[in-house]
């Protein structure tokens, strides 16, 4: 009982790698989408969507991926 209050009673929000509102929403870099990080960051959140749609096409869940490793 006590791992299991541990493991979700201190561990970080769950915050999602693709955010809800796509992949250009909750960008890291100021100057939003013209900052070449921030271009980088919605080319690879775009290539993990395509990834998952592909993978898992019958029900894609892009909000799975978590933005840390410790969740």
């Amino acid at each position: 009982m006590m791992t299991f209050y541990f493991t979700f009673g201190f561990t970080t929000p769950y915050v999602p790698f693709i955010p809800d509102g796509g992949v250009e929403a909750d960008l890291y870099y100021p100057g939003g989408t013209a900052d070449p990080r921030n271009k980088a960051l919605i080319r690879f959140r775009q290539a993990l969507a395509a990834f998952i749609d592909k993978y898992q096409s019958e029900n894609p869940q892009t909000q799975q991926w978590p933005r840390n490793i410790e969740t």
